[in-house]
């Protein structure tokens, strides 16, 4: 499998992890996927550099290389790192570490869930190619973060799902179902039973 390959499938897997959205890998591909994500991330940039590529927007091949780039992204995307942490799955102590470069250690599985949260699309390009050459993608502006925010995660942005996605569908379904739901209860609380006549 080369490096290219396996940098899409373990996104691809990493972001039905994260959307609840199940991706359709069979067995023996599913083993080679979570080999790759335990695998560090060091380990698999040290592939990149024998195949004479990087990962774009990224200076080399190094992990604080791939760090900067995601703090660069995430600061120039104005994310909250209370956010970042919500939307990768990651907790805020170990992305507070990582983004200070206290000891990072990443596997790659958490490489791929920072981008994928940050909605960075991670693309293989030839490591001689200059800073200059590579253009960052356009970010989608959004609100910035405030100390509260910070605080408490429960109110940072959240990823909403689209109208084309079959979680939206999923999402307004059960939604219609417990208001239907509500609904009847309520009724059927509020009904005065019919009395019954007797013959007798």
């Amino acid at each position: 499998m080369d490096v290219e390959r396996e940098l899409e499938r373990v996104t691809s897997y990493v972001r039905g992890v994260i959307t609840g959205l199940s991706t359709d890998f069979d067995v023996i591909d599913r083993r080679e996927i979570e080999a790759l994500r335990k695998l560090p991330l060091s380990q698999f940039l040290e592939k990149l550099e024998r195949s004479g590529l990087k990962i774009r927007g990224a200076r080399g091949n190094q992990v604080e290389d791939i760090l900067d780039l995601f703090e660069t992204v995430r600061t120039q995307s104005e994310i909250s790192k209370a956010a970042l942490a919500l939307r990768s799955g990651i907790s805020r102590g170990h992305l507070s570490s990582l983004l200070r470069r206290r000891d990072p250690r990443p596997t790659f599985d958490t490489a791929v869930r920072l981008a994928v949260a940050l909605d960075y699309p991670l693309v293989v390009i030839d490591a001689k190619a200059q800073p200059d050459d590579v253009k960052l993608p356009p970010r989608r502006r959004r609100p910035a973060s405030t100390t509260a925010e910070e605080t408490r995660p429960s109110e940072a942005p959240r990823i909403e799902p689209e109208p084309t996605s079959p979680l939206f569908w999923i999402v307004v379904t059960n939604g219609l179902s417990l208001v239907g739901g509500i609904l009847l209860g309520g009724y059927l609380r509020t009904r005065k039973p019919a009395k019954r006549s007797s013959n007798r």
